[in-house]
């Protein structure tokens, strides 16, 4: 039988129309609830602080403004800060910009932030901010201390004096090995205090301004975690800095550091 070209054509045409709105429909009905998913879903939290600096998703917003602040203020006037937290005017004359680059948990709702700043001389320098973070709210846990490279470990305790007959040889090893931290560039030039088969990274460009106020974890024989308050003051600017660290001593023939963090 000859099917004319014309009547299949016309044929086909209505059931085309029908494929052709299906296709349609299906396309706005993925569309629609491709929509409906964006709206009813949780937005991703996402730390636009940490975003405009390229530090990427590293804490909250709140979290990562406060520790910022800090560190402004911290820059502006260490001694305000460690003395009172926050101050109620804040100074960005000389950080030019901060950044959150690490945070780690230390407890139930709070985190040790790391914020490195270019002050406005050029210079880098990272600082660890204790904060809480519970309820909604968001404050600073302690003191913030100044760190060659991000670490988190902090410590509450003040310490015992020194006590023992090691004690002098101690307080000479941390006073020395403290000058050396501050002052070095170079991991090497702190051999002589470190112990064998451990690293610490320096500060560098920062004078001891003052001998530190030692204390005592612990009094194993050879082992010890000592505290070490003192000032160290930038070599560029003349800024004072009020520090605290926590050092973990190693006994081999003579005592040697092994560990140095910051501590509140």
């Amino acid at each position: 039988m000859t099917v004319d070209v014309s009547d299949r054509a016309r044929g086909l045409a209505p059931r085309a129309r029908v494929i052709g709105r299906v296709a349609l429909w299906a396309v706005v009905a993925l569309l629609l609830f491709r929509g409906f998913g964006a709206i009813v879903s949780p937005p991703e939290t996402i730390n636009s602080t940490a975003e405009a600096t390229g530090a990427g998703r590293v804490v909250d917003d709140r979290v990562a403004t406060v520790a910022v602040r800090v560190a402004r203020d911290y820059f502006s006037d260490p001694r305000g800060v460690a003395r009172h937290g926050v101050s109620k005017k804040v100074s960005d004359s000389a950080v030019a910009q901060a950044e959150v680059t690490g945070a780690e948990s230390v407890g139930p709702g709070e985190s040790v932030v790391t914020v490195e700043s270019e002050l406005s001389s050029g210079r880098v320098l990272a600082l660890a901010v204790p904060i809480r973070h519970a309820d909604g709210a968001v404050s600073v846990l302690g003191a913030p201390y100044l760190v060659a490279q991000p670490q988190v470990t902090f410590d509450p305790e003040p310490g015992a004096p020194l006590s023992g007959p090691d004690a002098e040889e101690i307080t000479k090893l941390v006073t020395r090995f403290l000058r050396a931290y501050a002052s070095s560039a170079r991991s090497g030039d702190l051999v002589y205090f470190v112990a064998p088969g451990f690293e610490v990274t320096p500060l560098g460009g920062f004078d001891l301004a003052n001998d530190p106020a030692i204390g005592q974890l612990g009094d194993e024989e050879t082992e010890r975690t000592v505290t070490a308050s003192a000032r160290f003051k930038d070599k560029a600017t003349g800024t004072v800095y009020p520090l605290r660290y926590r050092l973990d001593l190693v006994k081999r023939k003579r005592w040697f550091v092994a560990d140095v963090q910051g501590v509140i």
